[in-house]
Order: structure tokens, then C-alpha cells, then sequence
């Protein structure tokens, strides 16, 4: 297999299959990004008044935007980084070849409640952006497309590496048998 090395600069890209994956993982963001600057779009032309007022655009843009940019990055950054602990523990029982330490790890995933407050979060920030309009329209549509790419790049990362069966960082680096053994228990039930 061809790699992609650019160690000089301390990038290594994998594989074609790896690029392929991840390419994959920008596009949903991208395209989650694209539909609801669309929706900003159209709420901008459709319903004008809908949008804050120049006097509670600074209020908005002071306050709870903030708070709330702050508590998600709180929140997300502990997600992430329970993900990231999780993902090197199952590489490296892949490496060791400790089946146990995998099959503990495998079924792990983040508490459903976690997730559902960081999607509030998360819409809550994307709608406070598309309801700030700013005095050039292309402005405001840029701005929900940045943040709404940039929050659901980290919700693709987060699901991705907490899935070490499926996951794009994962690939098929799990011996078969664990992988088969898998397939036959969701069989089962």
C-alpha cells in the first residue's frame, strides 16, 4: 500500500483507504454545514424580522454566545478526550493482542445524555449564529457555515472514535476473529 508521508512536516496520512475515510468524514460535515446555511438562507430572505435587532446583536454577541461557546468547548473537550483515551487503549490491546481488555472496550460509548446536551449545545450556538445577521449578507451566511462545519466536524470525530469496530480511525486493524465474534453476538440479539 502507498502511504502519504509528509513526516517533515509531522503529517502522515496513511493509506489511499484511510484518505478515502476521512474524506468521507469531512464531506458529512461539509454537507451538514451547506444545508443549514441553506435553511440561514432562506430564514434571511423569507423571514427578515426574524433575525435579532442591531441593539440585541451586541448583547447576543457578548453574552450568551460566548457562555455557551465556552460550555460546549468544556463539555466537548471532556467528550473528546474520553474518546481519544479510549481509542488508544483499544489500540493498544489490538497491538498486544489482549482480546479481554478489547472486548471491554469495544462495546464502551459515551452516556446518551452527554451527547443529547452537546447537541443542544451545539444547535443552540448554530441558531443564535443564523439569527445574528450582519449588515453583509454573505457575512452572516459564512459565519453559520464556519461554526455549523466546525461543531459537526467534532460531533463526526467524536462518534467515530468512540466506535473501535467501525470506526474510520480503526480500519481493520482488529484481528477477524474478535471482528466475526462481533457479527454473531449483534446476530444473537
Amino acid at each position: 500500500m502507498t502511504r502519504i508521508n509528509l513526516r517533515v512536516v509531522g503529517i502522515d496520512f496513511g493509506d489511499w483507504q484511510s484518505i478515502r475515510n476521512h474524506t468521507g468524514l469531512v464531506l458529512q460535515a461539509i454537507t451538514v454545514a451547506s444545508l443549514v446555511t441553506f435553511i440561514a438562507s432562506s430564514v434571511h430572505q423569507y423571514l427578515p424580522d426574524i433575525c435579532f435587532h442591531k441593539e440585541d446583536k451586541e448583547t447576543i454577541l457578548m453574552g450568551p454566545l460566548p457562555l455557551l461557546g465556552i460550555f460546549h468547548s468544556i463539555i466537548a473537550g471532556h467528550m473528546y478526550m474520553d474518546v481519544q483515551r479510549r481509542h488508544r487503549e483499544v489500540q493498544t490491546c489490538i497491538l498486544k493482542k489482549d482480546e479481554d481488555t478489547f472486548r471491554i472496550n469495544r462495546n464502551v460509548r459515551l452516556p446518551g445524555f452527554a451527547k443529547f446536551f452537546l447537541a443542544c449545545l451545539s444547535s443552540t450556538l448554530v441558531l443564535l449564529t443564523l439569527l445574528i445577521r450582519y449588515q453583509n449578507e454573505n457575512t452572516s451566511l459564512f459565519l453559520v457555515f464556519v461554526v455549523t462545519f466546525a461543531l459537526s466536524i467534532f460531533w463526526v470525530m467524536i462518534t467515530e472514535l468512540e466506535d473501535p469496530v467501525s470506526g474510520a480511525w480503526f480500519g481493520n486493524k482488529a484481528p477477524v476473529e474478535w471482528l466475526i465474534e462481533i457479527e454473531e453476538n449483534q446476530c444473537e440479539a
